[in-house]
């Protein structure tokens, strides 16, 4: 089974109340943002980000997820991930690309850092976020925060700047 991306621009806002988000995000929503509907928190997301998309399952346009940047300033980038059930089977192919979107498009945008916050029940996500080379640290008794630093991965791989 294949995924597409689509630029949320072709989707009306309200997209965003059919998606049935998987327990462990909207538990990860409310633990972050304990006085904001989970609707309201994703509108907000969507709106202030540079960047956003959908996946969906290519056979059954099914929703899997949506993504997208918020920048925080110039050289900070927050990316962000809210996704459905569909993840547990999709996660590879969507893993892979966002690999590529990170490391083609997000770091070329002058975010020399990525970082965000995640619930640590949230596993099927970070399994997702190390596979595309985030690094985590403990923020709390429930959250990891996740890096990824630009200058480290241009050393990693012993390249020039991305």
């Amino acid at each position: 089974m294949g995924i597409i991306i689509k630029d949320i621009k072709f989707y009306d806002i309200n997209i965003i109340k059919k998606i049935k988000l998987k327990k462990t995000d909207i538990e990860e929503l409310l633990l972050l943002n304990s006085n904001t509907s989970i609707e309201d928190i994703i509108k907000q997301s969507i709106s202030q980000s540079i960047d956003c998309r959908i996946i969906e399952e290519k056979d059954t346009s099914n929703i899997i997820g949506v993504f997208g940047l918020g920048i925080s300033n110039e050289n900070y980038g927050i990316p962000w991930l809210l996704t459905t059930d569909k993840i547990k089977n999709n996660w590879f192919n969507i893993a892979k690309y966002s690999k590529k979107i990170i490391n083609e498009e997000y770091l070329k945008l002058g975010n020399n850092y990525l970082y965000n916050l995640i619930s640590k029940k949230n596993q099927v996500n970070i399994k997702y976020l190390k596979f595309v080379g985030f690094d985590f640290q403990e923020y709390n008794k429930d959250i990891l925060l996740f890096t990824m630093n630009k200058k480290i991965i241009i050393k990693k791989n012993n390249t020039k700047e991305i």
